[in-house]
């Protein structure tokens, strides 16, 4: 069961990114995914926090701060944090937009465990 929810989170994470990027809108998290549900095991329990803190900030719009808790979390190897890193400098969100950097964040989140994000390797 767990797997099938990860599938399906993926998947519909995936499309998100692919209808942004095909777009050029800002790359968006659907509301039913929940701060964990990415894949919780990319993130390991010291940078869980950071993340789930960046998230809430993340949807609150204060992009400065999320982007300085995900920084955090992912110096702690959390690949999650890495992916909204990736959609940060994707969406010029609190920086310049830049796409060679997304794209690199994209292929730390991917190498660092989370399949999502190899999509956009």
């Amino acid at each position: 069961m767990k797997k099938q929810l990860i599938t399906m989170v993926s998947l519909v994470v995936t499309l998100s990114v692919l209808s942004a990027c095909t777009s050029n809108e800002d790359i968006t998290f659907p509301a039913m995914i929940s701060p964990l549900a990415l894949d919780v095991e990319t993130c390991s329990s010291q940078a869980k926090s950071d993340f789930q803190l960046g998230v809430a900030a993340y949807k609150d719009k204060k992009y400065a701060q999320s982007f300085e808790l995900f920084t955090k979390a992912s110096e702690k190897n959390c690949a999650n944090a890495d992916f909204y890193l990736a959609a940060q400098y994707y969406n010029g969100q609190h920086l310049s937009k830049n796409l060679e950097v997304a794209k690199e964040k994209f292929k730390q989140a991917c190498h660092k465990g989370l399949k999502t994000a190899c999509i956009m390797e």
